[in-house]
């Protein structure tokens, strides 16, 4: 069974209104941002990031984290309220076309996600975009 898409969101809007997005230092988050996507680099081969137009020259271009792809289209949530964060994470889900785990980027692993058991989800947020299947 192919291993799910790793997909992490980092809508740099969000993160303006909090000093050092909610870490002590701000490069506390940076480093959390590095070590998440390189732990998971470690355990699958495909790690798309969704972010808008600052979050992808943080990401990408200084920090130079190893993605397999971008997308930029957070820069649709320009008009729209910081305080709302998990629109960036909905947006994210909202283009995906295959199974994929979105992971934050305070998560670090030190093994594969076991299928069905460590996979957790927002059910009130996202009650309309996703679909179960028990098979």
């Amino acid at each position: 069974m192919k291993a799910p898409k790793i997909v992490q969101s980092y809508w740099s809007k969000a993160y303006q209104n909090t000093p050092n997005s909610g870490w002590a230092f701000r490069e506390s988050h940076y480093m959390s941002w590095a070590l998440s996507c390189l732990q998971l680099k470690q355990f699958y081969d495909e790690i798309e990031l969704v972010t808008d137009s600052e979050g992808a020259d943080l990401l990408i271009n200084k920090l130079h984290l190893p993605y397999t792809s971008c997308l930029t289209i957070l820069d649709k949530l320009k008009n729209e309220n910081p305080a709302i964060w998990a629109l960036g994470k909905i947006a994210a889900y909202e283009v995906q076309q295959e199974p994929f785990i979105h992971v934050d980027g305070d998560i670090y692993i030190w093994t594969l996600f076991l299928h069905r058991t460590h996979v957790t989800l927002n059910i009130s947020m996202i009650r309309k975009a996703v679909t179960f299947s028990e098979k």
